[in-house]
Formats: structure tokens, sequence, C-alpha cells
């Protein structure tokens, strides 16, 4: 409860819209809402205010972001004859 949210960086942020590949990225930006909803759950059930400042932490973690959205996928010239990466759902 008393660690700090992970850091979701621009390089990690710019490297998964650049390549297409989200697990760096994804590795931050999914436990940042996990913990926030985890802590938002613990203060409704326990109702005492212990959880407050970890969820205000959290939302202002989140709220931090330069960007509220994953990438979306880029061309790239090294991926497939259309230019899109394989690995994502844009059309062919």
């Amino acid at each position: 409860m008393n660690t700090a949210p992970p850091a979701a960086t621009d390089d990690l942020y710019l490297t998964y819209s650049r390549t297409g590949v989200p697990t760096p990225y994804e590795a931050v930006y999914n436990p940042r809402r996990n913990r926030l909803t985890t802590f938002a759950q613990a203060e409704a059930f326990d109702d005492r205010g212990r959880y407050l400042a970890a969820v205000q932490r959290e939302v202002d973690a989140v709220l931090d972001e330069k960007a509220c959205t994953l990438p979306a996928p880029t061309r790239t010239s090294t991926t497939s004859t259309t230019g899109w990466s394989r690995s994502t759902s844009a059309p062919r």
C-alpha cells in the first residue's frame, strides 16, 4: 500500500507506438489500473478512510500520464507487404 505506482515513461509509450510490441508498456499500464481498482475496492469495503491516500496516489499517477489511451499501431517498413504489423488488428 505504501509503494509508488510503476512509472509509465514516455520511452515505454513511444517504443510501443513505434514497434507495436505492447509487453513493456503494458507491464506498467495494467498494474497501475489494477492497483487503483484494488485500493478503491478496499476503501469501498472498509469505509474508514484507510485507503484514501493510496487511491489518491494511484489516481494522480494515472492522471499524470500523457495519454489516456494505448498507442495505435503504426506503419513500418519492416513488417508485411501492406506495411501493417501482423501483430496488430489493423486492416490488411
